[in-house]
């Protein structure tokens, strides 16, 4: 085995990762969530469940396979205490899904909510995107603001 994906890289990298977090606010100081105590959890948003938006747009086959949030919150929290709903597409061409996602926050005790840009997409020529990307080589952002649907 070569040392890319090494036991020593990835105890690195998860290091440099829980290091990096920043909590903006914990309010009622909800943070971090108790297991044990929690019922139902609500895991929102069109990439909840996407492994290859965690891999970017620049990436080769990874050491290990990636771990979804929705996956993670169910191996952490119990797999009947999490339920998931997307929302809406991260382009938020569609908005059929919204309902679903504010039934199931409403009815849940946490909701966790992932939304942002994506790099997934073809780009058929400047005036055909097919799937449209967010951002990726060639299609840089012009804002900071969430796209579509997430603002």
């Amino acid at each position: 085995m070569s040392v890319v994906g090494s036991k020593q890289h990835i105890d690195l990298a998860a290091d440099a990762a829980r290091q990096s977090i920043v909590l903006l606010k914990n309010h009622r100081s909800l943070l971090p969530l108790q297991p044990d105590a929690l019922k139902s959890i609500a895991v929102i948003g069109p990439q909840c469940d996407d492994e290859l938006v965690l891999l970017g747009n620049y990436h080769g086959t990874p050491t290990h396979p990636p771990i979804t949030p929705l996956a993670a919150l169910k191996l952490a929290l119990g797999g009947q205490k999490v339920q998931s709903a997307s929302g809406c597409w991260v382009q938020g061409e569609g908005t059929w899904k919204f309902g679903e996602a504010v039934q199931l926050a409403a009815s849940s005790e946490v909701a966790v909510i992932f939304v942002g840009s994506s790099s997934k997409g073809t780009n058929i020529s400047q005036a055909n995107l097919i799937s449209p990307a967010t951002e990726k080589e060639s299609l840089d952002r012009s804002s900071l603001l969430l796209p579509g649907e997430h603002h």
